[in-house]
């Protein structure tokens, strides 16, 4: 089965990683080289999605939004759609899921959170694609 579409939750206050949260979005917090999001949504590219639906709150949607729009794509996203969904309130990250309902619809997706980082190589989307099937 081909899941075409990743929901990746990012609107969280990130509580867990203060104080490094209490300037940066827990979604903007840079690994070696990138945004921790980032590696979310290259995850969800390379196990076959061609959209990524990044749920952001009102604050930092901006950001993310402007992180992978700006100077153009980035290698080896130029074949996935990143689309934000809103959530105006903290509600948990069940309700943030929720958010992304509507530009869901009835198709089966992936749910990425952007403090599970893999590197290639080490993916297991494509499996649970399988299993899903």
């Amino acid at each position: 089965m081909s899941i075409e579409v990743a929901v990746i939750p990012a609107a969280g206050r990130g509580p867990r990683m203060r104080p490094a949260t209490r300037v940066v979005p827990k979604a903007r917090l840079s690994v070696v080289d990138r945004p921790a999001i980032q590696y979310g949504v290259e995850e969800a590219a390379r196990a076959g999605a061609k959209e990524a639906i990044v749920v952001v709150d009102l604050d930092t949607g901006h950001l993310i939004s402007q992180h992978f729009s700006i100077e153009g794509p980035i290698p080896g996203l130029e074949d996935i759609r990143i689309r934000p969904a809103v959530q105006e309130e903290p509600l948990g990250l069940g309700h943030a899921v929720f958010e992304a309902r509507e530009m869901v619809g009835d198709r089966p997706f992936f749910c990425i959170l952007s403090d599970n980082i893999v590197s290639a190589g080490h993916d297991v989307l494509s499996e649970v694609a399988e299993v899903c099937e």
